[in-house]
């Protein structure tokens, strides 16, 4: 009986570690990614995924995919275009069309 109690510990402390326990793993939000990679870039204020850069201004899309929120991901930028199909900058708290 004795035997069979301890069996039953291990194993259910075998399965709390296999699942997980006691580790909140989370994907890092868009704003983490720019202050850890030293981005030159800020989000634009109201949105997600949209960011620009210090210098220029010009928008841009942050795609990020942490697949099972793992550590480890990847991702990519994307010009933000506007309807006329140009890009487009962050000026003075607007998003704006870059004219030719």
């Amino acid at each position: 009986m004795k035997k069979r109690f301890i069996v039953l510990v291990l194993l259910v402390l075998c399965m709390s570690f296999m699942s997980g326990c006691g580790e909140k793993n989370v994907a890092p939000d868009t704003q983490t990614i720019i202050k850890e990679c030293n981005l030159p870039m800020a989000l634009v204020p109201g949105y997600d995924n949209l960011a620009y850069d210090l210098q220029t201004g010009n928008v841009f899309y942050l795609f990020v995919y942490y697949p099972f929120y793992s550590n480890s991901g990847y991702g990519f930028m994307s010009p933000y275009l506007g309807e006329n199909g140009k890009t487009c900058q962050y000026i003075d708290g607007t998003i704006t069309e870059v004219s030719e």
